[in-house]
């Protein structure tokens, strides 16, 4: 197997977009910004290519191919997010955004509320599973909520037209008035100026699980993902001492990546395992009394 020269060579490492393109890949990001047709990014590519010409009719097609463009599906979505800027979407993996889409059970037509500081991309995933005929109210506490994921999902005008945006303090003052005593007034009160960061999320999430607990039907599921588990466990415990609630669950997950090393034939895991990205509380309600 050896040779004199000092081993044996293959074309693996070569690759076709450093030495062979005149045009650089920051050069075909914009164009893929700017609307350009795949059929027209590929022609691009090809036209800009220093040996495509030296090439045969079946070296040509090959060469093609390699460019085909595919619609990006929301979990490679999510793992762009992830891999770029994971704080953007608080950590949400996309094993934990499929984990979190099967714990709720949605089917076509039912009607869902949802709180997301994820970019939309547990929205987006909710309006694919309800359909037209479904709605998804999406809580806000101010007037605006960041949701270019679910912009860069780019989902049909009908399933865009089942979101439905309704201000959490429209809803706790309903609740106030309709059930008097129930909600306290410092929930009520704006934000205090000194309240950290995680104190003013767990505020807002709190607001948000007593709008649930008024809401959520009977046989209705419960879910929220946090990366703090001291928060996920006074959720998981509050649950456990209602007596509304079943089937409750808190859960981790890890995620097992392998991959292929170079001179090799079979994948092998990685040695080291990524620390858990966050925590899955999720239950069922089953009375309509009140918590």
């Amino acid at each position: 197997m050896g040779l004199a020269s000092g081993g044996t060579h293959e074309n693996r490492s070569k690759h076709l977009w450093k030495p062979l393109q005149e045009r650089r890949l920051v050069h075909w990001l914009c164009v893929l910004r700017a609307g350009t047709s795949a059929a027209e990014v590929i022609r691009e590519v090809a036209a800009n290519s220093t040996t495509f010409e030296q090439r045969t009719k079946m070296s040509k097609e090959k060469y093609i191919k390699q460019f085909t463009v595919l619609e990006a599906s929301l979990s490679e979505l999510c793992q762009y997010y992830f891999e770029t800027n994971p704080t953007k979407i608080i950590g949400l993996r996309h094993d934990y955004l499929s984990r979190i889409l099967h714990c709720l059970s949605l089917e076509p037509g039912q009607r869902l509320m949802v709180l997301d500081h994820a970019l939309g991309l547990p929205t987006a995933g909710a309006l694919m599973r309800l359909g037209d005929a479904g709605r998804v109210f999406r809580l806000l506490e101010g007037g605006t909520v960041g949701d270019k994921a679910l912009r860069d999902a780019e989902l049909p005008a009908s399933l865009l037209a089942s979101l439905v945006d309704v201000n959490i303090d429209h809803l706790l003052e309903i609740l106030q008035d309709r059930h008097d005593g129930v909600l306290h007034e410092e929930l009520k009160q704006q934000g205090d100026s000194t309240m950290t960061q995680y104190e003013l999320f767990a505020r807002l999430v709190h607001r948000a699980l007593l709008v649930a607990f008024r809401y959520l039907k009977p046989g209705g599921r419960l879910v929220l993902f946090t990366q703090a588990f001291e928060f996920a466990g006074c959720v998981h415990s509050a649950l456990c001492a209602s007596r509304d609630f079943v089937h409750i669950s808190l859960e981790e997950l890890l995620l097992r990546e392998f991959q292929v090393v170079p001179g090799r034939t079979h994948p092998i895991m990685q040695s080291t395992i990524a620390i858990p990205s966050g925590f899955i509380v999720s239950a069922t309600k089953i009375s309509t009394a009140g918590s």
